[in-house]
């Protein structure tokens, strides 16, 4: 069964589960599995590469060639299935820890064994429909994983033309990057920020150098941890390399229970009303550990 959804301009975009597997042929030798079949959740914005969207506004979710996951400890590399949902991964040395195969995406997110969202995703140009650094997990008895998307993702519309160097997503009272847990059961399995973990952070940066230059209207993605952020805590700031960031928002207008940041969905900036995100001034106020003229302007 395949949920399907529409971009709306004033709801998140839920990302469709799809619990459909793959039929691809196993080959078992002593350093275990050399071929697993990977399936990513349906329709929708999960992973580093976005189909165009069809007549009804669905975009698919796809593998692209190179993709490299950790399944245990070993890492297998995608051999068959770029451009499509479903792929078959190659290698060898997956160990099943309980009898369970347990597998990351991307390989990166694994981080040997301490899972980490990078506070820092840096990139020298901006590719349109892609999401860095957005981890997965699937966890399975067989070698048939079904990968599900552990964070929320906020879609940021900037509007050319204007160069933009960095965007800044940053929180008064919440870690948004470093060290997590994988928490949860399947399907609902979600990233946690660990108590206490390494590289922990309130803050997560789109690093673009020198800056890329946008002539319309631009999206950009940032995966944060799903959770429940308070009113105001959270502001958004994208730079041109300026003294001070061209647009600045920060969800002062989010409900008195705080803005509730779902996994596996996406909520564009500024309009989505749950969200509460408004244009605001630049006071310097980001995060918890934000320093003007200490933190990159």
């Amino acid at each position: 069964m395949r949920r399907i959804i529409k971009y709306c301009l004033f709801l998140p975009v839920i990302l469709a589960l799809s619990c459909c597997q793959g039929a691809f042929g196993v080959d078992v030798d002593a350093e275990g599995p050399t071929r697993f079949t990977a399936t990513i959740e349906g329709g929708g914005a999960t992973k580093t590469v976005l189909a165009a969207p069809d007549a009804i506004g669905v975009r698919a979710v796809l593998w692209s060639a190179g993709d490299k996951v950790v399944v245990g400890s070993a890492e297998y590399t995608l051999s068959d299935g770029a451009g499509t949902t479903s792929g078959t991964l190659s290698g060898s040395g997956a160990v099943p820890e309980g009898g369970v195969y347990k597998a990351y995406y991307p390989v990166e997110f694994w981080n040997s064994g301490s899972p980490e969202l990078r506070g820092t995703l840096s990139f020298a140009e901006h590719v349109p429909d892609r999401i860095a650094h957005l981890p997965m997990y699937a966890q399975s008895v067989s070698t048939s994983l079904t990968f599900r998307n552990l964070c929320s993702v906020l879609r940021i519309r900037v509007t050319g033309p204007c160069r933009v160097t960095k965007i800044i997503v940053g929180s008064l009272t919440a870690y948004l990057s470093g060290e997590v847990t994988v928490s949860g059961s399947d399907p609902e399995w979600r990233a946690a920020i660990k108590p206490g973990g390494a590289n922990l952070s309130n803050e997560v940066c789109l690093d673009y150098g020198t800056g890329v230059s946008i002539a319309t209207t631009t999206e950009f993605f940032v995966p944060l941890p799903p959770g429940t952020y308070g009113r105001g805590d959270l502001t958004i700031a994208v730079w041109d390399g300026g003294a001070a960031p061209l647009k600045v928002y920060r969800n002062d207008k989010a409900p008195s229970s705080g803005a509730v940041l779902e996994r596996s969905k996406i909520y564009q900036v500024p309009s989505a009303l749950e969200l509460g995100f408004e244009e605001v001034a630049w006071d310097g106020r980001l995060s918890a550990t934000w320093q003007e003229g200490v933190n990159w302007q």
